[in-house]
């Protein structure tokens, strides 16, 4: 239904990725009061949507925050572009420094840069994503009242920093 919507009804890329993520929330939360199993449901009435699926029990984020579709506008320029994404970074690095560990004081955050990142893809083309996209899947798959493990914080942290050096040698590229 949004893939189809992203075509007719948003201007652009971002705000598809802000509506998909508010409707994701609202499924998260809804979810949580039914207490129902979602996997169960899906299959006891056949339902076919593997992209729903994928984005509303796996990842938990919005295709454009997946997949990179998500451009920065041509208006920005290079500087402006690297150096959200490296606010990003020291954002996420100083929220576990600060020790939020709640997911939901982590994931949003981890979102955030990640969507932010997809933006630098015409500054950073070699930037690999993938550290950050699998922490994502893996907040997304936790309880928002769950907190990260001190072997989480430490690994995540690690990820953070190796990730932001390597988007750092990108940019000098």
């Amino acid at each position: 239904y949004l893939q189809w919507h992203n075509n007719i009804k948003y201007r652009s890329a971002d705000d598809y990725t802000e509506a998909c993520s508010r409707l994701i929330s609202q499924f998260k939360t809804n979810e949580k009061a039914i207490d129902i199993d979602t996997l169960d449901f899906i299959n006891e009435y056949k339902m076919d949507c593997p992209l729903a699926v994928e984005r509303l029990l796996t990842a938990g984020v919005p295709a454009t925050v997946m997949h990179a579709t998500g451009r920065a506008s041509k208006d920005k320029t290079a500087a402006v572009i690297a150096a959200e994404a490296t606010q990003e970074f020291i954002t996420a690095m100083d929220v576990l420094r600060l020790d939020q560990r709640a997911v939901d004081e982590v994931q949003p955050v981890i979102s955030s840069l990640l969507n932010s990142l997809h933006k630098t893809e015409s500054v950073a083309p070699d930037f690999d994503k993938t550290k950050i996209q699998n922490w994502l899947v893996i907040l997304n798959g936790l309880r928002a009242s769950e907190d990260l493990t001190d072997d989480q914080v430490r690994q995540l942290l690690l990820d953070l920093d190796s990730s932001y050096a390597a988007f750092k040698t990108c940019l000098s590229k």
